[in-house]
């Protein structure tokens, strides 16, 4: 991906993050319906679960990615189960480390 459009989707990503925000706030203020509530924590999981694409694009490793999502509110807090993620080695090394 070349400079131009990493910045186009850097920018696209920016305003996603920031109406993912909203919806956190949404959720966790009670504003949301239950599909809504169901939708929102499928986007959660397919965000986490492309979390090398995410840090590619954004800049957000795996760590703040996760950090931003459960402090934005998510609903993925009152589920159980498992999560695929794949992500970049350093960012598991971040992990590890932390």
């Amino acid at each position: 991906m070349d400079e131009a459009e990493q910045l186009h989707f850097h920018l696209d990503l920016s305003q996603a993050f920031g109406l993912r925000r909203l919806l956190g706030a949404a959720y966790q203020a009670g504003q949301l319906t239950p599909d809504q509530v169901a939708d929102l924590a499928h986007l959660d999981r397919e965000l986490l679960g492309q979390a090398a694409a995410v840090e590619t694009v954004y800049g957000s490793n795996l760590r703040q990615l996760a950090h931003n999502l459960f402090a934005w509110g998510t609903p993925l807090t009152e589920q159980s189960g498992t999560l695929r993620v794949e992500t970049t080695i350093a960012a598991l090394a971040e992990l590890a480390m932390a």
